[in-house]
């Protein structure tokens, strides 16, 4: 028995599997557990949209099918992001290194800091912040 587990909007939902599932089926298990509506929906997987048409087995990668677990991002495709394709990171992100960083609020202002090129970020307002941490989708390329 495997296990997939989707993340939609920071709510994980976890669905068994066998092998031979295909990813349309759990894709639909996920979506009726979860009282939604598969319109508008991405599912993505190890950085690329998943081939509904394969099986767990093929989908998986090596080391997702030795452990037996799958993790799967959904996200909302609407119609502005569908041009853009940008997701708001669920990391903190340096914006010019793209790299893990912490964040510090000094005098009402977020200060992004420790990224490991040592960027130092200040004076951003909230608007601003969220623009810097959201991610482009159609720049990540994924030879996995």
């Amino acid at each position: 028995m495997s296990e997939v587990k989707f993340d939609y909007e920071g709510k994980i939902t976890t669905i068994q599997s066998q092998m031979n599932d295909k990813m349309r089926d759990l894709i639909q298990r996920f979506l009726v557990k979860s009282q939604i509506k598969e319109e508008n929906l991405s599912f993505l997987y190890n950085g690329n949209t998943i081939n509904k048409e394969l099986n767990y087995k093929e989908q998986a990668n090596e080391f997702d099918k030795g452990r037996r677990k799958m993790n799967v991002l959904v996200t909302k495709i609407n119609e502005e992001s569908k041009q853009t394709k940008e997701i708001l990171s669920q990391d903190i992100i340096c914006p010019i290194c793209k790299e893990n960083a912490l964040i510090d609020f000094y005098n009402l202002k977020i200060r992004i800091i420790g990224c490991s090129s040592n960027h130092e970020i200040k004076n951003i307002s909230l608007d601003k912040f969220y623009e810097i941490q959201k991610i482009d989708l159609s720049a990540i390329k994924c030879k996995c």
